[in-house]
Order: structure tokens, then sequence, then C-alpha cells
């Protein structure tokens, strides 16, 4: 669902003429929205090494599979669908491709988020630092049906990577990703969001006291 509250198009990813699974499991389909300065991941993907792999390692990646589950289909490398959407060995494939993210790092302090899905069929994400609705509670205007938690958002991801990763790569890789989150909060993200919102309420204060002098004028 776009944020307007139009549904979004399956030729998004699928082209019309084949509507080709292949085509969507590329991650030059997912360049199409994310790329520039804003949000680089598919320069981020292209550079890691797993892009690096994936272009060099093409003609194994078996995307014309009709199941296409990584780790029996295909182990050359992931693509953006590998991770965000499509099956493992124990996991079924999702068009939902935020279901698996434990993080959201958009707002200038990152946070870990809890997913929660509404009877309405809208969902919302829920950073930890407030408080997660249950199951059944009234929300945004409809009944929660399911929370799933960013430790299971996490476990899902890691499901993903251990098709092809040993656990302590995997565990290893999370260490430090969010070891460089917390760094990168507490030494910018949080002083640099106290200094703004110190500016914000000066403005405000200026503002307001301009409106009394005008009002008693």
């Amino acid at each position: 669902m776009n944020p307007d509250g139009t549904l979004g198009s399956c030729a998004a990813c699928h082209g019309r003429h084949r509507f080709s699974a292949a085509q969507a499991r590329t991650p030059d389909t997912f360049g199409k929205c994310h790329l520039g300065p804003d949000h680089p991941q598919l320069e981020i993907y292209n550079e890691s090494k797993h892009g690096i792999i994936y272009r060099a390692k093409v003609r194994e990646m078996n995307l014309d599979s009709r199941t296409w589950v990584v780790g029996k289909d295909y182990t050359a490398a992931p693509t953006c669908a590998t991770c965000h959407m499509s099956a493992t060995p124990d996991q079924e494939s999702t068009h939902d491709v935020g279901e698996r993210i434990s993080y959201t790092l958009r707002p200038p302090i990152s946070e870990k988020q809890n997913l929660v899905r509404l009877a309405n069929g809208n969902e919302e994400d829920v950073p930890v630092s407030r408080p997660t609705p249950k199951v059944g509670d009234d929300f945004l205007g409809s009944q929660v049906k399911e929370v799933i938690t960013w430790e299971q958002r996490r476990k899902s991801m890691k499901d993903v990577c251990l098709a092809c990763h040993a656990s302590r790569t995997v565990d290893s890789h999370y260490q430090q990703f969010d070891e460089l989150v917390d760094l990168y909060n507490d030494k910018f993200a949080k002083p640099i969001s106290a200094a703004m919102k110190e500016l914000y309420d000066n403005v405000d204060s200026r503002v307001e006291g301009r409106r009394a002098q005008e009002r008693r004028q």
C-alpha cells in the first residue's frame, strides 16, 4: 500500500510483457527506486562483496527457478529479493519487503522496531522506544491482528544468511552492526538531535513572544 492509500502495482517489479519473476529478482529492479544520495541501497549493494560476486556469477543464480530457494536453488550470491522477499528452506517467500527488517535507520536516531499488523490490512512500524500495542488492541483506527517483534524480524533475516553462512559469521555481522549503530547514535545522532531541539525550542519561544506582543498592541 502506498502512503496515499492506493495499492501498489505488480508491474513495478514484474515487467508487463512477460511478468518475469527472474526480472523481479535482479538487483537492478530494486534500483529503480532505491538509489541516489538519500537512499543509496543499490550503490551499496553493487560495491559490496555480495554485489561483486553476483555480477561475476550471475549465470549460476538460477533466476528462472520456479521456487528459487536460497541454499537450494542457488548459492552464488544473494540479491535484494533474496534477503527481503524470497524463500529459504525454512521460510516462505513474502511480498512484504520490510517484514525482515529489525531496524529503522531513517530517523535521526536509529531504533529497532516492532511490526504491528492491523485488521484493515494496514501495518505500522513501532520503534521500541514507544509502547507497542497488543493483539486485539485498538490502534490507528483498526484492531491489532498480529505483532512481530524486532527479535522475530531479525531471526527471519538471519535465517536467510544461514542458508549460506555459518552461525558464527552471521552473529558476528549483527554484533558489528549493532555496535556501529549504537556508536553513531551516541556520538552523533543524539547530541545533534538535542542541539536541534534546543534551536527549534528557541525559535518557537521567540515566535510565541512576538505574537503575544502583537496581541498586546
